[in-house]
């Protein structure tokens, strides 16, 4: 007994460093003495809030995409060697409660993450069948040809690897002869894994709002003032999520060409999406009191580093549907899973293979 405890305290300490969430973001006005100490603070708190609103929910949509990747319209692929392959792309979506119009003023905008990836399956008989997922990008292969002034790619890695192993509990049975069919019901689990990084640099001009400046004599008052930032900054942002799920699902297969499923599952997932920011830009502002007491319209130069982390939830549960449509030997399939949670965070998915 004592060493079980021990043993699920060592996994909930992996857990707690593995997904270990942080937020935090220093700005360095020494260069522009007239930002007031206060203004500072709300520089400071106004860019950490514009990261926060997004960090949560593209590590979620990051999980989202994660154990997602194998939208498959039939039941049972049949006994070896019995196998398709395909393409699949995968969209995770989060905080779409934003377009509930009494809660767009949270600023809690959508956000996500995607995880395309080539994906097979075998038939192993007996109602079994084994399917997997890979990919690997990096922009030392190729180097998409992206650059503009507010964003340019510096670099770009991906890495997604999972599998499931279904087994069929429920056999095909006839409801109504020639129109439709019991496909299957069956049970799966799988692991999954997905990685990445991205670098990327630019310039941009932000909005800093109003904040409080200290006005120079002869007026020598402390005044909000709106302000705009043009900077230089480089960010890294990286992911890394491991999902555990299983899923029970229902196929119906209508006439010989179309197919629906549905049904229930659950991921447990762990990991974390990190950002960090760093820049120097210009700090100037189109108050008139501002400009006639100081004599210009530029405060000086700030700098600013940001550096965030942020956690998936830990259990995900899930409805699942999807639609199959089956042209001879080739198969295009489209999937959905809902989080049970909100009723609101969902994936999309497209798959198209080739079954034999």
């Amino acid at each position: 007994m004592k060493k079980t405890r021990i043993v699920i305290f060592m996994i909930l300490l992996l857990f707690l460093i593995c997904s270990g969430v942080y937020s935090e973001t220093t700005i360095d006005t020494s260069n522009a003495p007239d930002i007031a100490a206060a203004g500072i603070s709300e520089i400071g708190t106004l860019i950490q809030e514009s990261v926060d609103y997004f960090g949560p929910g593209i590590a979620n949509g990051f999980a989202l995409s994660n154990f997602a990747g194998y939208p498959m319209g039939k039941a049972y692929l049949g006994g070896f060697p019995h196998f398709f392959i395909g393409a699949s792309l995968t969209a995770g979506l989060t905080n779409m409660e934003y377009f509930d119009s009494e809660k767009k003023e949270e600023r809690k905008y959508p956000a996500g993450g995607v995880n395309p990836a080539a994906y097979f399956g075998l038939g192993l008989g007996k109602g079994l069948d084994i399917m997997f997922k890979t990919l690997v990008f990096s922009s030392g292969m190729y180097n998409p040809p992206y650059s503009k002034t507010y964003l340019q790619l510096n670099k770009l890695n991906l890495y997604s690897v999972g599998g499931k192993i279904r087994y069929n509990l429920i056999q095909d049975h006839t409801i109504l002869p020639g129109l439709l069919e019991l496909g299957g019901v069956t049970f799966s689990i799988g692991a999954d894994m997905l990685k990445g990084l991205l670098q990327v640099g630019g310039q941009l001009e932000y909005p800093l709002g109003n904040i409080q400046v200290d006005i120079p004599s002869p007026v020598s008052t402390t005044e909000d003032v709106s302000l705009d930032l043009t900077s230089d900054y480089t960010a890294d942002i990286k992911w890394y999520i491991l999902s555990a799920n299983s899923q029970i699902i229902a196929y119906f297969d209508f006439l010989w060409i179309f197919s629906m499923y549905t049904g229930l599952g659950i991921s447990f997932n762990f990991g974390h999406f990190s950002l960090d920011v760093e820049g120097t830009g210009t700090v100037t502002t189109t108050s008139s009191t501002y400009i006639a007491a100081a004599g210009t319209d530029t405060l000086g130069t700030m700098t600013l580093a940001s550096s965030n982390s942020y956690s998936p939830k830990i259990y995900v549960p899930l409805y699942i549907i999807g639609f199959d449509i089956s042209l001879f030997l080739i198969h295009i399939t489209a999937e959905s899973m809902v989080n049970l949670r909100n009723k609101k965070d969902i994936n999309l998915q497209l798959g198209a293979k080739i079954q034999i």
